[in-house]
């Protein structure tokens, strides 16, 4: 216990146990580093997307567009609490506590049975690699006629 001040009109002694303690978040930069691939389980759904335990005890954030290559109307008919996710740290931020990741960053380049059975496990739309990129270009024949969605 540290004493964190003393009010002798109150007759009050303030103590304190967490300014002993190391701060986790030193720990959690090392070990959450943008572009560190992890597990995350879902413990809370919110409108913008969910939110994950990760290991050490600490909870991330994945927004809605970050869960699939596709829109996700209703994100509690695709995820459930309790599900794991594979994932991307896209951001890290020790002084405002907050990380967020990323299940699309983690599937990028990834082998297709990885993405497919991530497709299958949340009931999602199946994706292309047009869903994920921008063509852009002129094909050696000079052709640019890339179906695009109007």
């Amino acid at each position: 216990m540290v004493i964190l001040g003393v009010d002798v009109s109150q007759r009050r002694i303030s103590l304190g146990h967490k300014q002993i303690e190391d701060n986790p978040w030193d720990r959690f930069g090392d070990q959450y580093r943008v572009g560190t691939e992890v597990e995350g389980k879902i413990v809370r759904i919110i409108e913008k997307g969910v939110i994950v335990e990760l290991p050490l005890g600490v909870d991330g954030f994945v927004p809605v567009s970050q869960l699939s290559t596709t829109q996700v109307k209703n994100i509690p008919d695709k995820f459930k609490v309790g599900d794991p996710l594979p994932l991307k740290v896209v951001e890290f931020d020790k002084d405002t506590k907050k990380i967020v990741l990323s299940a699309v960053e983690f599937l990028k380049g990834k082998e297709s049975k990885i993405v497919e059975d991530y497709v299958a496990e949340h009931r999602l739309a199946p994706s292309t690699i047009g869903d994920s990129a921008t063509i852009t270009g002129t094909a050696p024949s000079g052709d640019t006629s890339i179906p695009t969605e109007n």
